[in-house]
């Protein structure tokens, strides 16, 4: 008698994603009796969640502190943007949108004064000095 190895398949899921989508095709196409992954729209191209499902998670386990000083850089950054003054990640283009800049500078200014007692004298000037910095791009755009 002859003992026989099952067949198996060795998937790289390193590949590139368009490697990875033809070779779960060609082995689904091989053996239709093995389930095929699903790529919904919660997981990216690798695998992974994708981040909408990823960052409610982590501001979750963040501490109150933590996601406040993580929010404060979210609006400063999208000040700038708003501003026209940093190019928009997606698009690579400058948007101007003084509505949107004065709106993130407010929860700027909101999120700094709630947290005054808590920030170490440095890091809450360097805050300040980034929030003037706002505040005079925006009245030297909204001329």
């Amino acid at each position: 008698m002859e003992d026989q190895a099952p067949e198996f398949r060795v998937i790289d899921r390193r590949a590139s994603a368009a490697a990875g989508r033809e070779e779960e095709s060609s082995s689904a196409e091989a053996s239709p009796s093995q389930p095929t992954t699903d790529t919904s729209s919660s997981k990216s191209d690798e695998g992974m969640p994708s981040p909408e499902i990823l960052l409610p998670l982590v501001a979750l386990q963040m501490e109150v502190k933590q996601l406040a000083m993580a929010l404060v850089g979210v609006f400063d950054a999208h000040a700038w943007r708003a501003l026209g003054l940093h190019a928009n990640p997606k698009t690579g283009q400058t948007e101007e949108n003084l509505p949107a800049a004065q709106l993130a500078i407010d929860c700027m200014q909101f999120l700094l004064s709630k947290m005054e007692g808590d920030l170490p004298e440095q890091e809450l000037r360097e805050l300040r000095r980034r929030l003037t910095d706002l505040r005079l791009n925006y009245a030297a755009r909204a001329k």
